[in-house]
């Protein structure tokens, strides 16, 4: 539990050494059941593609290249937690500069 904490700390990146001194660690101090680097980012995979959130790649018009997380994704997950998906408001834009409030996301692809 506290490595899958540790290794998924946002903005951290852990090599698979610093991995693999932890579980060590972890084996000194008498922690049984450690699972391999492999299993931890296989499990952390296959988290990520069921209820993470895409990362989409655009090119901009100077040539550079962009990363955005999908605004779809993100609005997925605040709707499914249940502490924050009763307490966010969304407006939809109807057009004219006007806005209505909506208990429901809008649609997005």
């Amino acid at each position: 539990m506290t490595l899958d904490i540790i290794a998924n700390i946002p903005r951290s990146a852990f090599s698979r050494q610093q991995i693999e001194m932890m579980f060590w660690f972890s084996k000194a101090n008498g922690v049984s059941r450690i699972p391999s680097a492999r299993t931890l980012r296989g499990q952390n995979a296959v988290l990520h593609s069921m209820c993470g959130v895409r990362t989409l790649e655009y090119n901009g018009a100077l040539g550079h290249r962009y990363f955005i997380n999908s605004l779809a994704d993100t609005i997925r997950q605040v709707r499914s937690s249940l502490l924050l998906g009763i307490c966010v408001i969304y407006y939809v834009y109807i057009g004219n500069g006007q806005s209505a409030r909506s208990s429901s996301p809008p649609f997005l692809p």
